[in-house]
């Protein structure tokens, strides 16, 4: 909608690139909150345990809430923030822009079009 006003692409980018990074850190506050309170329940999980039994003592982490905070918290930040935050928001956001530019040019080809026809 901003790169359909401004009739800019980088008004999209831009768009984008925000939505996706606030949407970004509210996946990592997510996670962020999910190894601070629910620790325990991590620890619990059936996948987890498995997870820990395979890959854990090879990763060098000391124990497995350990290990479960560095996987969540850089699945957040590599994964969400990063990836699907700001390079998504930001390609898409592009995208977006080229399609709100195309769109604004044609409606205003057909308004000038229109006005030119009641002469």
């Amino acid at each position: 909608m901003s790169a359909f006003r401004a009739r800019r692409v980088t008004a999209g980018v831009r768009a984008g690139f925000w939505s996706g990074l606030v949407s970004g850190l509210i996946s990592c506050l997510t996670g962020l909150l999910l190894v601070v309170v629910f620790m325990g329940l991590l620890l619990r999980d059936p996948l987890s345990i498995r997870e820990w039994a395979e890959r854990g003592t090879a990763s060098g982490a000391p124990d497995a809430a350990t290990y479960r905070a560095y996987e969540t918290m850089t699945g957040a930040l590599a994964g969400h923030l990063i990836l699907q935050g700001i390079v998504a928001g930001t390609v898409l956001g592009a995208l977006g822009g080229i399609i709100g530019k195309v769109l604004a040019a044609v409606r205003a080809r057909r308004a000038y079009l229109a006005r030119r026809s009641r002469k």
